[in-house]
């Protein structure tokens, strides 16, 4: 395992996870974490679907990363392609 990979292999296991859902008309995921590499691997998961599929990402500050950084990993939003929640308090 490769930290400096690691948001790229959780973005492959969302991908593999909405293939896995089989369904035609998939028109959102949604990736729940409290770790910068979970907003990462979302954030790249939908850049890689390009506006395919709405990606949501709710982080959750649960006490190891402040609410603050992970908002700046998210970045803005996007409707309908990126959106983003950061919780403050998990």
């Amino acid at each position: 395992l490769n930290p400096k990979r690691n948001y790229l292999d959780r973005g492959e296991q969302i991908a593999i996870a909405a293939r896995r859902c089989n369904h035609p008309d998939l028109k959102r995921v949604v990736h729940v974490g409290d770790a910068p590499a979970d907003i990462l691997a979302a954030k790249a998961f939908s850049e890689k679907m390009n506006g395919k599929i709405c990606v949501g990402c709710v982080g959750v500050a649960t006490g190891s990363y402040p609410a603050d950084e992970l908002k700046e990993l998210a970045g803005e939003p996007i409707p309908g392609i990126w959106e983003p929640v950061i919780l403050e308090k998990g």
